[in-house]
């Protein structure tokens, strides 16, 4: 009897090689043209329908830094100096955060700012108007608002010699400058009402301790003085002398600590009214002269390439697709079309009969 071999089975290709990946290229080179001139034409339209926008920059650092005057201050504080301004200053980054904080926004938003409108007139409003912020009520207007100038912000903080860069982009040039100048101006603020605020703090802690200290003070005088008048002959007697020092020790260590708190209190009243500024500004802002640039070239040149990988994804998954295709597969497909006609050429003659 003679054997009947077993057919080989069906191989089919799994992944494209590099032959087939340039075939691939070739044959769908006009697909391949026809994305990359339209995603450079898209990059280019891009570019030229994206509205004009001016940039306002600004630098400014803070006088020096809280632990290291607060450092000194304890220092000195040791062998009796007092040295002013000891409550110090917060790091570069701290300011660069709260830039984009919501209460310094809503600061800003709040104000009103010039600028020429389409026809040229001089006009002053709100910047929510400028900007045209929608909502249903003004919370929800502010709340847009503070997402918008979020947008139009940028930061940065030079480490080493501790400057912090701002620069604000709008649609105007006189905006970008005003609102660059509100947010130092907020900045200021905010250190000025903060600085009162821990001065009023420390002033009203400090004007208890002095009462209590001034008491203690006059107790310690007082309990002094009866000595004095109940001993006038006390230098043969060890333990009234004894006793007379610590009484005069007890009375110049009270006036020590009643003096520093006084000159502590002195200077916290003092504090409560200053609003000399923390920050120094090495850079004000000014109106930019010219607007940014619009980058087609660059957009175009991006909007080629995106559509030239997107085309090459594309083309290689048809490659793909097609070389997966399973012998097995499209021999099924022949022999169910070839069913399906002898089931139609069957139908009639049922009916017939």
């Amino acid at each position: 009897m003679k054997m009947i071999e077993a057919p080989e089975p069906h191989t089919y290709q799994e992944d494209i090689s590099v032959a087939a990946a340039g075939a691939a290229l070739l044959r769908g080179r006009w697909t391949l043209l026809a994305f990359v001139f339209l995603g450079g034409l898209f990059g280019v339209l891009w570019a030229r329908i994206t509205p004009p926008s001016f940039k306002s920059s600004a630098t400014f650092m803070s006088q020096g830094t809280g632990s290291q005057v607060q450092g000194l201050a304890g220092l000195a504080g040791q062998f009796g100096f007092a040295i002013p301004g000891g409550g110090g200053t917060e790091s570069p980054e701290f300011y660069q955060a709260l830039l984009t904080s919501p209460d310094i926004l809503t600061s800003v938003l709040g104000r009103d700012y010039s600028d020429s409108d389409e026809d040229g007139q001089l006009v002053e409003k709100p910047l929510l108007d400028w900007i045209q912020a929608d909502g249903a009520n003004h919370a929800q207007r502010i709340a847009n608002g503070i997402e918008w100038l979020k947008g139009s912000i940028a930061s940065s903080v030079n480490r080493q010699t501790g400057v912090v860069s701002l620069a604000v982009t709008t649609g105007w040039p006189g905006i970008s400058q005003q609102v660059a100048s509100a947010l130092l101006d907020e900045l200021q603020n905010f250190n000025v009402r903060t600085r009162r605020t821990q001065a009023a703090a420390e002033r009203a802690f400090l004007e208890e301790r002095v009462a209590a200290t001034g008491a203690e003070l006059d107790e310690a005088e007082q309990a002094l003085q009866s000595f004095l008048q109940q001993n006038r002959q006390f230098n043969n007697s060890t333990e009234l002398q004894f006793q007379s020092d610590r009484l005069q020790r007890a009375v110049v260590m009270r006036e020590q600590v009643y003096t520093g708190l006084v000159e502590a209190f002195e200077q916290a009243k003092i504090r409560e009214v200053r609003d000399t500024p923390v920050l120094t500004t090495l850079q004000d802002p000014i109106v930019p002269p010219f607007r940014e640039a619009r980058r087609t070239v660059y957009k175009g040149l991006v909007g080629m390439i995106l559509g030239g990988g997107l085309a090459v994804v594309l083309l290689f998954l048809r490659a793909h697709a097609s070389s997966r295709e399973d012998p097995d597969v499209r021999s099924l497909q022949r022999e169910w079309e070839a069913t399906k006609s002898d089931i139609m050429r069957l139908l009639p003659r049922r009916r017939r009969a």
